[in-house]
C-alpha cells in the first residue's frame, strides 16, 4: 500500500511540474510500458465463433456469399468489436446487431442490394460504432439517413459512383476520416467544409477540376489526398489550411506553378508533399519557400535542371527525384545535410561522377537508390557514405563491386539486380551488418553462386 501511495505521489508531482500539454510529460510518462496488448484473433468461421461467443472480438465473414445468421447466435457475441460482412449478398442487417453494445467497426461494402436507409436508421442506435465501410457498393447517391449515424468517426465510401453528398451530411460532426477515392466528384462538396473535426480526407482518382469551396474551414485537416484528378490551380484559401501536414497532388496537371508554390508556402505545418507525375518541366524559385518540408516527391516529371533554391529546404529528410531528365545536380544540393533518403533512379543522362561528389556531402544518408542510371562503374564517393544502410543499383551495367565498399560499415541491404557482375568480392564477408544481397540476372554461374552462399553464410543472397 505504501508503494502504491508513493507512486501516486510521484506522478502527482510530475503532473504539477509538467502539465499534460507539455511534450516532456507526453514522452516521459508514456515511455513506461503499461502492459503488452495481445493480438486480436480474427474469426472467419461463424460456426467456430459460435462455440466461444464471449471470446469473439473480430468476426470476418467477408465474401461468404449468401450467408444467413441463425437466430440467437450473433447476440451472444457480446464483446464483438469488429464485424466484416463485405460481399455477403446482404439485403438487411440482422436484428440482433443491436445487441452488440461494444461494436466499433462495421464493413458492409460490396452489398449493392442492401437497404441503406433502413440500415442507417438501425446503426444510429449502436452508439459505440465509430467506423463504417460501404466500399464498392455501386452507390450513385448516398441516402440522407447517413446523417443519423452521428457517432461515426470514420466513413469509407471508396469506389462508388458518387458525384455529390446529401445536404444532411453536415450532421456527421464527429467524423475525422473520410475516404472518397474512385468516385465521380468534380469538386469538393461544400458539405465537407462544415465538418470541423475532419483530420484525414482522401479524394484519390476523381475528376476534381477546381476547388471553389471554403476549404480553409477544415481547421483540423492534417492529411489531404487529391492525387489523380484534373487540378491545375490551387485557390488562395488553400494556403489557410493551417494544420495541413501531408498533401498528395500527384497526377494533376499543375500549370500555374509559381502561384501554386506560393500558396503551398503559406501552409506552416506542411511536412510531406507529393508532386509526382504533374507534368513539371521546371521548379519555380518559390520552391525555396517550403522550408518546413521533410519529404518531397518530384518523381516522373520532365525536370532537366533542379532549381538551386531547393537547397533552402533544410528540414528535408526524403527527396524523391526518380524518372526525370537530369544531366547535372546543382552543387547547392549538398547543403541538404539532413537528407536520409535519396531516390535518383531512372535518370540515365545524369553525370554520376559529378553527382556523386554532391551526394557524398549528404553524410546522413541511410537509403540511396540510383538504379537504371546507365552506370558502368560505381563512383568512389558512394563508398564514403558511412551511415548508408540500403543501396539500390539495379538495372545498370556494373561489372564489379569495388573493394572500397568495405567503408559502408552499416550497410544492411545491397541490390545489384540486372547488372553484369561475374564475381563477388571477399570484402562482403567483412561487412558486419550486411544481411541481404540481391544479384538476380547477372553473369554469375551456378557453381560460383553456391560457393558464395557458403562463403557468406550471414548474407541472404537472392539470385
Amino acid at each position: 500500500m505504501k508503494k502504491i501511495l508513493c507512486i501516486i505521489f510521484v506522478l502527482a508531482c510530475v503532473y504539477r511540474v509538467y502539465p499534460q500539454g507539455n511534450s516532456f510529460f507526453a514522452t516521459s510518462l508514456m515511455s513506461f510500458p503499461l502492459g503488452i496488448e495481445q493480438p486480436m484473433e480474427v474469426f472467419t468461421s461463424f460456426e467456430k465463433a459460435s462455440k466461444v461467443p464471449e471470446k469473439v472480438l473480430h468476426l470476418d465473414l467477408s465474401h461468404q456469399r449468401g450467408f444467413v445468421f441463425k437466430e440467437n447466435t450473433l447476440s451472444k457475441m457480446k464483446n464483438l468489436r469488429i464485424l466484416k460482412l463485405c460481399n455477403t449478398d446482404l439485403r438487411e442487417l440482422p436484428a440482433e446487431i443491436l445487441s452488440l453494445y461494444f461494436l466499433q467497426e462495421l464493413d458492409l461494402g460490396q452489398n449493392p442490394s442492401l437497404n441503406l436507409p433502413t440500415t442507417f436508421l438501425t446503426l444510429q442506435k449502436i452508439t459505440s460504432l465509430e467506423k463504417l465501410s460501404l466500399r464498392n457498393s455501386n452507390l450513385n447517391q448516398l441516402p440522407a439517413e447517413i446523417s443519423k449515424i452521428t457517432q461515426l468517426r470514420e466513413l469509407d465510401l471508396y469506389q462508388n459512383n458518387l458525384e455529390d453528398l446529401p445536404n444532411e451530411f453536415i450532421y456527421l460532426q464527429n467524423l475525422k476520416s473520410l475516404y472518397l477515392q474512385s468516385n465521380r466528384f468534380t469538386n469538393i462538396p461544400k458539405q465537407i467544409t462544415k465538418l470541423k473535426k475532419i483530420v484525414h480526407l482522401d479524394f484519390y482518382f476523381n475528376n476534381i477540376q477546381e476547388i471553389d469551396v471554403d476549404i480553409q474551414n477544415l481547421s483540423q485537416l492534417v492529411y489531404l489526398n487529391l492525387s489523380n484528378n484534373a487540378i491545375s490551380t490551387l485557390p488562395e484559401n488553400f494556403g489557410e489550411i493551417n494544420l495541413l501536414s501531408r498533401l498528395d497532388l500527384s497526377k494533376n496537371a499543375l500549370l500555374n506553378i509559381g502561384t501554386n508554390f506560393s500558396i503551398l508556402a503559406r501552409l506552416p505545418h506542411l511536412k510531406y508533399l507529393n508532386l509526382a507525375d504533374c507534368g513539371l518541366s521546371r521548379l519555380p524559385d518559390e520552391i525555396g519557400l517550403l522550408q518546413n518540408l521533410e519529404e518531397l516527391c518530384l518523381a516522373n516529371n520532365g525536370i532537366a535542371q533542379l532549381n538551386p533554391k531547393i537547397s533552402n529546404l533544410i528540414s528535408l529528410k526524403t527527396l524523391i527525384l526518380d524518372k526525370n531528365r537530369f544531366v547535372n545536380l546543382p552543387t547547392s544540393l549538398e547543403k541538404l545535410t539532413n537528407i536520409e533518403n535519396l531516390h535518383l533512379a531512372s535518370n540515365p543522362d545524369l553525370d554520376w561522377n559529378k553527382a556523386s561528389k554532391i551526394i557524398e556531402k549528404m553524410t546522413n544518408l541511410v537509403f540511396l537508390n540510383i538504379s537504371e542510371g546507365n552506370i558502368t562503374e560505381i563512383p568512389a564517393a558512394i563508398s564514403k557514405l558511412s551511415l548508408l544502410q540500403i543501396l539500390h543499383l539495379d538495372n545498370n551495367q556494373i561489372k564489379e563491386i569495388p573493394e572500397n565498399f568495405i567503408g559502408l560499415f552499416y550497410l544492411r541491404k545491397l541490390s545489384f539486380n540486372q547488372n553484369m557482375l561475374t564475381s563477388l568480392p571477399d570484402i562482403l564477408g567483412e561487412m558486419p551488418h550486411l544481411e541481404e544481397l540481391n544479384i538476380k540476372a547477372n553473369d554469375i554461374n551456378f557453381e560460383k553462386m553456391e560457393r558464395y552462399k557458403k562463403q557468406f553464410p550471414s548474407v541472404r543472397i537472392q539470385n
